[in-house]
């Protein structure tokens, strides 16, 4: 089944602890589940302690950064990764491959 909800996409550098992120935090958490549907983008890195202070199971976490085996975030944004607690299995790390440019 399709859902009709309305997608508000969060883009954001890093989702971690910061003012713009807390705002995010708090929008996901007040507006009702019936009207909206959310995902996040980070850049660089979804933190998994700070996407578990989101109360809901619908939102989706990507993570576009260097691989962590040889680049930043080195101990976090495995692909194996998956999320946490209400939010196990909405998580997507993607390490993106050295030398990787705008055209990918």
């Amino acid at each position: 089944m399709i859902d009709s909800r309305p997608l508000i996409l969060h883009i954001m550098h890093r989702f971690d602890t910061g003012g713009l992120e807390n705002g995010v935090v708090n929008l996901i958490n007040h507006l009702p589940v019936a009207a909206y549907r959310h995902a996040v983008v980070a850049l660089t890195e979804v933190v998994p302690a700070f996407s578990a202070r989101i109360r809901r199971d619908d939102v989706q976490f990507v993570s576009l950064h260097g691989d962590p085996h040889r680049a930043y975030p080195y101990l976090t944004g495995f692909r194996d990764e998956v999320g946490a607690a209400l939010g196990r299995g909405t998580t997507s790390n993607f390490p993106l491959p050295a030398r990787t440019d705008d055209d990918a």
